[in-house]
């Protein structure tokens, strides 16, 4: 998990997650994107991979924000960290004017 939990981690995406700077109309709808990524045992984040195409702009700035995130509390199985993926939905809202 996200160290400090979900509320934690939605403020960490509003706060560090940017829009690309090219026209917003191109990239995506107003809705729901998939991120699916592995949580090594280490808590690195590694394999970002977009469940939910996205133009080429805004899934390298979600890679790098990603890239960027703490690590997380690895899952554990017999007392042991391990290798876990997990998928994380974002919801995203343009206003474009």
């Amino acid at each position: 998990q996200f160290p400090g939990g979900d509320v934690e981690m939605m403020k960490y995406i509003g706060r560090n997650l940017r829009y690309p700077s090219s026209d917003l109309s191109e990239l995506i709808d107003n809705g729901r994107i998939n991120v699916r990524f592995v949580v090594r045992k280490t808590g690195k984040i590694d394999n970002i991979t977009m469940r939910t195409p996205l133009a080429k702009a805004f899934e390298a700035e979600v890679v790098r924000f990603m890239q960027n995130m703490p690590k997380w509390i690895p899952g554990k199985m017999n007392g042991e960290n391990v290798d876990c993926y997990y998928t994380l939905p974002i919801l995203i809202h343009f206003q474009i004017k």
